[in-house]
């Protein structure tokens, strides 16, 4: 391949390996240009994705871009989850985070930064195993504004088997309390990445661990003990919530609107990952190390045709 590319404007260059990030921070020492943009081996951008990512840096006040991930390879029910998870998740949150200024992670599928603030911090840390959100939460806390487009877009292809699943979510959770630990003193006070961004993180974690964990207990005491009779009129009416944020995502994404009829499978999903951060908590607390697990890539992520059509329009 970087044969095939040397008649180009493309410079390849080849490192012993040291990581992600080390394999970034050369990138970045050997770049040229004002702003850096950052992908995985395997995003495949939109036509039109770079362009658009580089747009708002005419603001001279931002210094970094989050761009939109979407999944690929959406062949499977564990990959249609993803998607759903992805779609109205990730990208609905991003979306407010970039409205309050206090974005907690640009993807390492998907970003762009200038140079000259991502130099000033150090480029990518290797004391975590998230580098993507530690390098994010470490310019957000310098006060620095972060933006996020919706209409960058970058595919990627997802874990297809629960094991690799597993792996990549709990590597993501570990990685999350390393970065929280690691950033602990601006919680709760300085910018707004420790007003908001992160106490968020934390306090959704506690929520969703305490959920997570008595659930079955309330569950178990419903039907023996009969303590509520409204369990199962809950249940529903957290499905019709998850509903109506689906289909205002989704309407934002213009995205295929039949995935939201896996809602009610997406409840028991969420509660799968949660359990794996609860995991990866247990193991972070009591000292248990880390690595970077990698998955198996099946080579699936291709650009829809229709966004292939879309991005040239």
């Amino acid at each position: 391949m970087a044969n095939s590319l040397s008649d180009t404007k493309i410079r390849t260059f080849t490192k012993p390996n040291g990581g992600k990030a080390s394999a970034l921070n050369y990138g970045i020492k050997r770049s040229n240009g004002e702003i850096i943009v950052s992908l995985d081996a395997d995003s495949i951008f939109l036509p039109n994705t770079l362009s658009k990512l580089i747009t708002p840096f005419s603001d001279p006040e931002i210094i970094a871009v989050c761009g939109n991930i979407k999944i690929s390879n959406r062949n499977t029910l564990l990959t249609k989850l993803q998607s759903l998870e992805y779609i109205s998740g990730l990208n609905i949150q991003r979306r407010a985070f970039a409205y309050l200024n206090c974005m907690q992670i640009i993807s390492g599928a998907i970003g762009a930064f200038r140079k000259t603030q991502l130099v000033e911090v150090g480029g990518y840390s290797r004391d975590t195993l998230v580098e993507d959100m530690d390098v994010t939460v470490t310019l957000a806390k310098k006060g620095y504004k972060i933006e996020y487009i919706s209409s960058a877009i970058a595919y990627t292809e997802s874990p297809e088997s629960l094991h690799d699943f597993h792996k990549q979510r709990y590597r993501w959770s570990y990685g999350l309390f390393e970065v929280i630990q690691k950033h602990k003193p601006i919680l709760f006070k300085s910018t707004r990445i420790g007003l908001i961004g992160l106490p968020y993180i934390l306090i959704s974690l506690i929520m969703e661990t305490f959920l997570t964990l008595s659930t079955p207990f309330i569950m178990i005491a419903d039907i023996f003990f009969n303590i509520s009779y409204n369990a199962v009129a809950i249940f529903l009416m957290v499905i019709l919530s998850r509903c109506i944020i689906f289909l205002y995502t989704f309407h934002l994404d213009k995205e295929n609107k039949k995935l939201i009829l896996f809602t009610p499978i997406y409840m028991v999903y969420i509660q799968y990952v949660n359990l794996i951060t609860i995991k990866a908590l247990f193991h972070f607390t009591t000292g248990k190390k880390a690595s970077w697990n990698k998955i198996k890539r099946l080579g699936k992520n291709t650009l829809p045709v229709n966004k292939k059509r879309y991005a040239a329009d």
